[in-house]
């Protein structure tokens, strides 16, 4: 709460009444009064003006107008006659330095009004009409309601109008392919795709040759058993065993074991077959017959 303003007791030094008139043309009013203070009042008060125009500028100026009138107060001014002190050079300077930043206001208003004027014509053309109607015309505040939807509401028109005119959509493409040429060419993708793995299979056909004819036993073995790969073929003709390998290719190199047990300690059956003539002699393998261990 503002105590004795100094830019108000200066204007009027000791003057209580001319001090309480000058606030009161500013919109306070008095709510306490003796013969030597005052406290005096300015309620808040919602602009239908600056709603308005912030409202033109999409409608984001306006929700921050809202929120600043929410968020402000009432203004309180209190003057005490035996506590004011008169300052004679504080006319002088402040009158300076007000009419300095006047200027440069100014100055900046026009810089900045004039081009964004013009890149938003819009919103400045309505803008200026309803200045003009609050602050040139001595109509009635009704009439300057009216005045002010009617004009926003034609600029809500009239900017959709130029959006529709101005902003058209790309127009559709009329030169695609046809139903029969999208037909066509479907048709020879699928060609194109039997041609390629025709040519895939003969090429893994040449190679199954060439490795049949570099390792004939291993070839045999794939020959008798189809389902097992060139790899394991290749190991079993070596003479080799490895965990991986299936117990029908042990039952195939070895013959059937001389002993086979199960077991089951509760994830599921294990078994171990053992050929005691041969090294190594047993193996361990999951329900799946694949050998996990050997000794």
């Amino acid at each position: 709460m503002p105590h004795n303003p100094p830019w108000l007791i200066n204007r009027h030094p000791n003057d209580l009444k001319a001090q309480i008139k000058e606030l009161v043309q500013s919109g306070y009013v008095v709510t306490i009064q003796d013969k030597t203070s005052a406290q005096l009042v300015r309620k808040k008060h919602f602009s239908c003006l600056i709603a308005t125009l912030s409202f033109l500028f999409f409608g984001i100026g306006f929700f921050i107008y809202l929120f600043y009138f929410l968020a402000k107060k009432d203004e309180i001014v209190y003057l005490d006659i035996e506590g004011q002190e008169y300052d004679p050079n504080w006319n002088q300077s402040v009158g300076s330095r007000v009419e300095k930043e006047k200027k440069i206001l100014k100055v900046i208003a026009w810089v900045v009004g004039i081009p964004v004027g013009f890149l938003l014509w819009q919103v400045s053309i309505p803008g200026l009409i309803i200045w003009y109607v609050w602050k040139k015309t001595k109509i009635n505040k009704r009439a300057k309601i009216a005045i002010t939807v009617a004009v926003s509401l034609l600029f809500v028109i009239l900017t959709a109008w130029w959006y529709v005119a101005m902003v058209q959509p790309p127009p559709l493409a009329t030169n695609g392919p046809s139903a029969e040429e999208q037909a066509q060419a479907m048709i020879e993708r699928q060609q194109q795709e039997q041609i390629e793995r025709e040519a895939a299979e003969t090429q893994a056909k040449a190679v199954q040759a060439q490795w049949e004819k570099a390792y004939p036993k291993a070839a045999a073995i794939c020959a008798e058993q189809p389902e097992w790969d060139n790899e394991s073929c290749q190991k079993l003709a070596d003479g080799m065993v490895w965990i991986g390998m299936t117990y029908e290719m042990l039952v195939y190199k070895r013959g059937n074991p001389t002993s086979k047990d199960v077991s089951d300690y509760g994830d599921g059956p294990e078994y171990q077959a053992c050929w005691w003539n041969l090294t190594p002699s047993c193996f361990y393998l999951g329900a799946d017959g694949v050998v996990t261990a050997y000794n």
